[in-house]
């Protein structure tokens, strides 16, 4: 006779608490399960079986080892401390105990609903899959400290129950944010912007830029855009037609010398750009 679902569920699952949220709100990521679980013999859970499961998960790795395939790609092995994020039913995600791994067991935490599936979608596009979490500090500690509550159902309010779930993508994804923040091209993009914002009236050209920071004007183009999610020359000509607006505003300066003041070769360039930006001429009119 073959094992029950529910027979299952309480073989594998060590503990569980579940989440239950008064008045979800739609436009924001709820949790829904937190499972501590271990896996001996044949297992495997493939994202293209698994298409009516909505929301996605984080899971942890605590002992042993597991695997994880994606996109049809070499299997990666998961140790502990090893974390992957998610969707249910991403058709490029299989995860599975390797042949002779003895056991796995791991901590995950669910979440539920469109909201949740579309931010880890762009977790996933941004930062990837993987992620490394160590077991003695930070977030893991935190969920295995609720296995005090296993067994139960938490009931939580809609914002704080957002609140914990961005939470806990944050801490997810958080290292990977550092390291991009640290990265060589990220610093080559804060000092650009720090010229830019502390000599705004100044003609900086993308070219004048490179040479400052000793790079080609190509190079610290595509970085700018990469790291800052718009042109370079879009963040001068802002920078200097916001410079205008203030200047104008101020009421001590003409139009042709606040264009002069804004690095600007001509009045009227400064109107054509000042009437794009905001709408109204530099007079007003």
């Amino acid at each position: 006779m073959s094992e029950s679902w529910l027979a299952y569920l309480a073989r594998v699952r060590k503990w569980q608490l579940t989440f239950a949220v008064h008045c979800e709100f739609g436009s924001l990521p709820m949790p829904r399960e937190l499972v501590y679980e271990r896996q001996v013999g044949d297992y495997r859970q493939d994202g293209r079986n698994r298409f009516r499961e909505a929301g996605g998960q984080l899971v942890v790795t605590v002992k042993g080892r597991g695997g994880l395939a994606l996109c049809g790609g070499k299997p990666v092995e998961l140790r502990a401390g090893d974390a992957f994020l998610h969707n249910h039913r991403d058709p490029d995600v299989c995860y599975f105990l390797p042949a002779g791994a003895g056991g796995w067991e791991f901590l995950w935490i669910s979440f539920a609903g469109a909201a949740s599936e579309q931010l880890i979608s762009e977790i996933n596009r941004a930062y990837g899959y993987l992620f490394r979490l160590p077991l003695d500090s930070g977030l893991v500690p935190e969920l295995m400290e609720l296995r005090r509550f296993g067994g139960t159902v938490r009931a939580m309010a809609p914002l704080a129950a957002a609140e914990f779930a961005l939470r806990i993508l944050a801490s997810a994804a958080g290292g990977v944010e550092n390291d991009l923040r640290m990265s060589p091209s990220s610093r080559l993009a804060q000092k650009a912007q720090e010229l830019i914002e502390s000599n705004p009236g100044e003609e900086n050209s993308i070219g004048l830029l490179a040479t400052r920071l000793g790079v080609s004007r190509e190079h610290l183009a595509r970085v700018f855009r990469e790291r800052t999610g718009m042109t370079l020359r879009g963040c001068l000509a802002e920078r200097r037609l916001c410079l205008g607006r203030e200047l104008l505003s101020a009421g001590e300066f003409s139009v042709k010398e606040v264009a002069q003041k804004c690095g600007f070769g001509s009045q009227s360039g400064f109107c054509r750009a000042y009437r794009r930006r905001f709408g109204s001429s530099p007079g007003g009119r």
